[in-house]
């Protein structure tokens, strides 16, 4: 889970550095800032994918593949609020790559 969870500052910890290939994932609340700010963030840091738990149960599915003409290059998922807490229970309880 970002820190800050909702992954508006770009202060959370990168995904660690692994002798083999790995692709992490950053789950990250809705809220906070815009959906671009959270994705650039992730970018930033390394993640290869985001994934976004949203307040409600109802996902919606979103074009956020490029932000003023700049394509992102990252994976972005939508996932509604009791799906996110399972999926993070699901991450912490076991060796995961989702962050």
């Amino acid at each position: 889970m970002a820190e800050p969870p909702d992954a508006c500052e770009p202060n959370f910890l990168p995904p660690p550095k692994l002798s083999e290939p790995t692709s992490w994932v950053l789950l990250a609340t809705e809220g906070g800032c815009n959906l671009y700010t959270k994705i650039f963030n992730a970018q930033e840091a390394g993640y290869q994918s985001i994934i976004v738990m949203l307040d409600t149960e109802q996902a919606q599915v979103r074009n956020v593949n490029r932000k003023n003409n700049v394509a992102f290059k990252i994976n972005v998922s939508f996932i509604g609020y009791i799906d996110g807490i399972k999926l993070k229970k699901f991450a912490y309880s076991q060796s995961s790559d989702i962050r």
